[in-house]
């Protein structure tokens, strides 16, 4: 009887829980490559070793001009409650203090600070752009008399080859999943839930993420 109860109790738990399948087909040869929007003539800083934007803006470009392709998504009904954001302590990677954070850089914290940092791991190993992941803002110590950002976060600093450093403010783990997945060339990667992230339906965010410009816009 205690085990038909187990049963019955993982079956009923089971049925609360969501999940997303999709079902993706083995990916096709890629598509011709556009013209290059490199000339030929762009600056290099020496001693960065990158990649130039207009090197980045060709993979978008490629991604771009994909042909889109159809794919099926199944999902099952679930319930979430709403959790409360205590206060938490952030350990300092660098210098190893301990700040107290709580509203919504405590959530920003609890929701995506190890997912991040994971998934700046795997887009850092091979990558051809030179990247730094910044948390300094979070640390009480790190960020003092600095100039850097007021808002509490991490960042992502992508330095191009041309010499132009550009920082911006990482929203989810996402983001750069969907980054390494347009820089290894991919058509989708999978993000921590082992959702597919399909690149060409990212491609604007991507351009906004990387400071190029929307498509059809000029530098």
């Amino acid at each position: 009887m205690a085990a038909v109860l187990s049963i019955i109790a993982v079956i009923l738990l089971a049925g609360a829980l969501f999940f997303v399948t999709q079902k993706i087909p083995d990916e096709p040869p890629p598509p011709p490559k556009p013209p290059s929007t490199c000339t030929g003539t762009e600056v290099t800083v020496e001693g960065i070793k990158s990649l130039q934007k207009c090197q980045v803006e060709d993979l978008l470009r490629a991604v771009e001009n994909s042909k889109p392709r159809q794919f099926t998504t199944t999902a099952m009904c679930y319930s979430v409650g709403m959790e409360e954001y205590a206060p938490v302590s952030y350990v300092c990677p660098i210098c190893g203090s301990r700040t107290q954070h709580d509203g919504g850089t405590a959530k920003r914290i609890k929701e995506n600070l190890y997912d991040i940092r994971k998934s700046f791991y795997q887009l850092y190993q091979g990558s051809p752009l030179k990247l730094d992941l910044d948390e300094s803002s979070l640390c009480s110590k790190c960020s003092k008399g600095t100039n850097g950002p007021q808002e509490k976060g991490q960042y992502l600093t992508i330095y191009y080859a041309d010499g132009t450093i550009f920082t911006k403010m990482i929203d989810n783990a996402r983001e750069l999943d969907a980054l390494r997945g347009l820089l290894e060339e991919r058509e989708w990667v999978r993000d921590k839930n082992n959702e597919a992230i399909f690149i060409r339906d990212k491609t604007y965010d991507l351009r906004k993420f990387l400071d190029l410009p929307k498509t059809g816009e000029k530098n």
